[in-house]
């Protein structure tokens, strides 16, 4: 092969192999940016779901109560609130499996029309109640439940103040109480002699006018036998 074409070909390779380098180079610094440009726009369409979710009421905008009409688009937000992000919760109980109206996640996804965004609802308390049985009196005819409640806010003591029930077949009694700003209380209920078997403190506690939480203890009451398991009782 003449020395001209040896020349030719070895330049030839050599700058295929500079565009090569180049574009691999090119590639490496530009694909970071790509992925965050990716990331970034997928975290703005989720907030922006978000948003919509929490700030529209659906329609119908009752769909909620009304579980007899049909759902035609999804929103958890309360009709006519006086507040941005406030829920109905009506519509935020039809979303539990154990409700008798169920909102299935199919008829939300499709209700919601987005296709090519799948989404998950998760719902937790703000902050934390804890609930412990620490003793009980019993009397001539009743018998008195002593509970230490702790109140927690990502892990921090806060305080709050709280309304309990304590529910045992068909009767009922309530009582209210407070944390102290170590995020520590107690409070007290006493249930008949005359019932027996498993009954639940449901208690309500709030630590600003919009910033609720709850929690279900379910102790045994005059009975050998232990709380039934969740989601029943006497």
């Amino acid at each position: 092969m003449p020395t001209v074409s040896l020349d030719t070909l070895l330049a030839s390779s050599v700058m295929i192999c500079l565009v090569l380098s180049s574009m691999v180079g090119v590639f490496t610094a530009v694909q970071p940016f790509i992925e965050h440009q990716t990331s970034s726009y997928d975290a703005e369409t989720s907030r922006r779901l978000a948003e919509y979710l929490l700030l529209e009421t659906g329609s119908p905008a009752d769909w909620g109560a009304e579980t007899n009409e049909t759902l035609i688009s999804f929103g958890l937000a309360k009709e006519n609130a006086s507040t941005p992000f406030e829920l109905d919760i009506d519509k935020v109980t039809r979303l539990n499996e154990r409700n008798k109206y169920n909102l299935s996640f199919l008829e939300a996804f499709t209700a919601l029309n987005t296709k090519d965004k799948p989404f998950r609802i998760i719902i937790k308390p703000v902050f934390n109640v804890t609930v412990i049985l620490s003793s009980q009196t019993e009397e001539a005819s009743e018998i008195t439940y002593h509970f230490n409640i702790s109140t927690k806010r990502s892990n921090l003591p806060v305080a709050a103040s709280f309304k309990c029930y304590a529910v045992i077949g068909n009767y009922v009694t309530s009582n209210s109480s407070s944390t102290s700003s170590l995020g520590e209380g107690s409070i007290d209920v006493s249930l008949p002699k005359s019932l027996n078997g498993t009954a639940l403190l449901v208690i309500f506690a709030q630590i600003e006018p919009k910033i609720l939480s709850y929690t279900v203890h379910s102790f045994a009451h005059n009975s050998e036998s232990s709380p039934n398991q969740a989601g029943s009782y006497a």
